[in-house]
């Protein structure tokens, strides 16, 4: 769970969703069709690919306990510090891993992945272990079980297992109406006096 969010406000206990997963082998899923702009649109949608940025107040990242390195705005962008949902990128590290296992689709179409496969390989590991962490921080406790299946001499896990799940549209909602839709990355002025972490990116 987040430790300390400026959306954690957006949640209550009342709305939690009972929900049966669907864990079925062959499809079709929603979020796992063959490659085409029209699941690409989908993943676009839920990880906020074309936004995403938030301002921060200085005392929301005093209580992320990200103050020192936190980059800020400047005053012509309004001032505050830049910020994101940590959601998004984990979506974003999903949706990686789909793309690369369509690799013949998608490599033609992304010229960063054909001029530094270096970088590449690192972004993919990178997001692998980023899901790793993410899955041990709050391991799912819920119950597979197994059954028999027409036609087989043998038991399979039931992966449609039931969850108490948090509305994700509230997500959506909040990123859209608190988003910096004219910023991205790319348009930060470093401040002068600007702290650098160690490290890679």
């Amino acid at each position: 769970m987040s430790a300390w969010s400026p959306a954690l406000e957006i949640f209550n206990d009342d709305d939690l969703e009972i929900r049966r997963f669907d864990g079925t082998l062959r499809g079709p899923h929603e979020f796992s069709a063959l490659p085409g702009d029209e699941i690409d649109e989908k993943w676009e949608k839920i990880t906020f690919a074309k936004g995403g940025l938030m301002r921060l107040s200085k005392d929301d990242v005093r209580r992320i306990n990200a103050s020192d390195y936190a980059a800020e705005y400047t005053e012509e962008m309004g001032g505050g510090y830049m910020g994101a949902f940590e959601v998004f990128h984990g979506l974003h590290c999903l949706n990686m891993l789909r793309q690369a296992s369509y690799m013949d689709h998608y490599l033609p179409k992304n010229k960063e992945w054909r001029d530094d496969p270096v970088t590449l390989r690192f972004h993919l590991d990178h997001c692998i272990d980023m899901l790793r962490q993410k899955l041990m921080c709050e391991p799912d406790l819920g119950i597979v079980t197994y059954a028999w299946k027409k036609g087989f001499k043998q038991v399979f896990p039931d992966f449609n297992v039931i969850h108490k799940c948090r509305p994700y549209s509230k997500v959506l909602d909040w990123a859209e109406k608190h988003n910096v839709h004219s910023l991205n990355v790319s348009d930060f002025v470093r401040a002068p006096g600007a702290l650098e972490k160690e490290g890679s990116h």
